[in-house]
Parts: structure tokens; sequence; C-alpha cells
């Protein structure tokens, strides 16, 4: 997708667009995302403007929940974790001992 008008009001117009979409509770799907960015990285105020890569950072960072501390909610995960991975446990476990 090429951007046609590259005049800086409409630079901000699209940008500002492109974080109100990025910030919705609903949030977007991973193709969207990527046609986000590649928008954004063609807008010469996103290269220029110190300030928009941050305000895009942290909505990706909000939206995605990276910052939440990680909990496991169903206790069969858990469960499945170990079994899947108590043999390599006890594999690694007679390797070292040798």
């Amino acid at each position: 997708m090429k951007i046609i008008n590259q005049d800086e009001e409409t630079q901000k117009s699209l940008a500002d667009g492109i974080k109100r979409v990025l910030s919705h509770q609903n949030g977007v799907s991973g193709n969207e995302f990527r046609l986000f960015l590649d928008i954004l990285r063609q807008l010469q105020i996103f290269t220029m403007n110190k300030e928009l890569p941050k305000e895009i950072a942290a909505i990706v960072v909000k939206q995605s929940g990276i910052e939440k501390p990680f909990e496991v909610r169903v206790k069969v995960f858990v469960s499945v974790y170990n079994v899947d991975f108590s043999p390599l446990r006890l594999q690694t476990r007679r390797l070292s001992r040798s």
C-alpha cells in the first residue's frame, strides 16, 4: 500500500486514527496490526517525530498485556505442563549424573 498524500496534516490525521484504532478495547488482528505498522513506516512524521513511535509502543504494550504478571488461571495447564515435561526432567537428571 502506497500513501499518496504526504502533507503533514494528512499524516497527523492518519497517525491519530491509527492510534485510536490500536487503542480500542477490542484490539486489532495480526494482519491489521501489520498493515498499520506498514502505513506508519511510510509517514515522514513517524520518523521525524520521536514521540509518535513511543506512543505507538506504549499502546501496543498496554493492549497486549505484556506488563501484567503471569497467572495460571486453570490448574489443568499446570498438570499438563508437569506431565509433558516430567519425562524430560527425569532424562535430564539421569544425564547429569553420568
